[in-house]
């Protein structure tokens, strides 16, 4: 009889230590998936941005993400008028390297590589087009255009000018300030510049939407932090010659918001308190909720980014 309950007893115990296992496990599982939920909001690789200027408002749809296997990011843009996502305006593909710059004293800042880039615009439905490749061994930047203008064909080499080693294409300057960790930096410290070139990857037809914007192809620019405003966002300035532009990032170093004031240029994220508080934003995001169907679930671009890098090769 007592060994019969002895028995019993051990076979409770045993109940209670596969149960408590399971709870355990169950209780890993959910917070690993919560931590996957709150990456997530990181990753998230496409935004949709209010765009405003001289000429009208637009819907900017951007795309930004990498491929560890390639080692490269990839930022994609598209331009086109409210609930009129099937014509596009104006597009680009900028894609970079992902690597470390070695300063003479030895110290490593990690940078993004220009590699190549296209830029397509339509100016009264004609076709605009520029691409950008990089040509290590003449450490230039090998530009190709093509147009209905006989100036603007052909193909030019353009060497790289002598300065810091951080070079950004337009498009892609956000992420490619974000990978020095200047914003980190810079936000620890509470001040902070960078010097750097911006590569302008619109080049000669981007010149040709603005006033002001040199004609060239880099141009050596400064960008400095401005503290953080009301929502928390930071806030940064880039200075180019006599212009300059503002934009703000969230705490993931996404970007929120751009003002060119000088263009009378307004960028700012579908989501942001900005876009929020004003009326008519249902009405926004109903015109451009067209354009984001397919965008349902989280992606990190993967096979896209290999195919948009084989086709921008081509």
């Amino acid at each position: 009889m007592f060994l019969r309950k002895n028995e019993y007893f051990f076979k409770d115990i045993l109940f209670l230590c596969k149960l408590f296992l399971i709870i355990v496990a169950l209780n890993g599982c959910a917070f690993v998936n919560a931590l996957k939920e709150k990456s997530s909001v990181k990753s998230s690789p496409r935004a949709l941005f209010h765009m405003t200027d001289l000429s009208g408002q637009f819907i900017l749809e951007r795309e930004s993400g990498g491929n560890a296997k390639k080692n490269i990011h990839i930022v994609k843009r598209r331009i086109y008028l409210p609930g009129q996502s099937e014509k596009e305006l104006e597009k680009s593909i900028a894609i970079a390297d992902v690597g470390v710059l070695e300063g003479v004293d030895g110290t490593k800042t990690p940078i993004l590589k220009p590699k190549i880039s296209q830029y397509t615009v339509w100016f009264d439905s004609k076709k605009y087009f520029t691409e950008m490749k990089l040509e290590s061994a003449s450490k230039s930047l090998s530009v190709s255009m093509s147009s209905p203008e006989a100036k603007w064909n052909g193909k030019v080499k353009v060497p790289f000018p002598k300065g810091t080693g951080v070079f950004c294409f337009f498009s892609q300057v956000v992420e490619c300030i974000a990978r020095t960790r200047f914003f980190e930096l810079s936000t620890n410290k509470n001040a902070g510049q960078l010097n750097f070139h911006i590569i302008w990857d619109g080049y000669p037809y981007f010149q040709e939407q603005y006033t002001n914007i040199p004609s060239e192809v880099f141009s050596r620019a400064q960008v400095t932090y401005e503290g953080r405003n009301d929502n928390g966002e930071r806030k940064y300035s880039i200075l180019f010659g006599e212009e300059s532009i503002f934009f703000n990032v969230d705490e993931y170093e996404n970007l929120s918001k751009i003002f060119w004031i000088s263009q009378g240029l307004t960028i700012v994220r579908s989501d942001s308190p900005a876009v929020k508080s004003k009326t008519g934003s249902n009405k926004f995001k109903k015109q451009t909720k067209e354009s984001f169907e397919r965008d349902d679930q989280n992606t990190d671009l993967g096979e896209e980014v290999e195919e948009a890098e084989e086709e921008a090769l081509e």
